[in-house]
């Protein structure tokens, strides 16, 4: 009984470390595509998909990031710092 317990236990654990973050992970990835979607539908000028988009949860204030360029290191550190420092 004991080790059955104990069993239990690791598997809830595990359940609890892996499964919480893959499921807000696979939240953050639909609502990642939902907004792709929304941004080509705007794009194409397609009304009923981009309102498809906004049903299926896109947000409406989502931007279109394709064409930034990434910080280089240095600038990317300073901004982390910034936030810690002074939030």
């Amino acid at each position: 009984m004991k080790k059955r317990r104990s069993l239990l236990f690791t598997l809830l654990a595990l359940l609890l470390v892996v499964g919480i973050p893959a499921g807000l992970l696979m939240r953050e990835y639909r609502q990642e595509q939902a907004n792709l979607d929304l941004i080509a539908a705007i794009k194409a000028n397609d009304t009923d998909e981009a309102l498809a988009a906004l049903n299926a949860g896109a947000d409406p204030n989502a931007r279109d990031h394709t064409d930034d360029q990434p910080l280089p290191l240095g600038e990317h550190m300073k901004q982390l710092f910034d936030q810690l420092l002074h939030p």
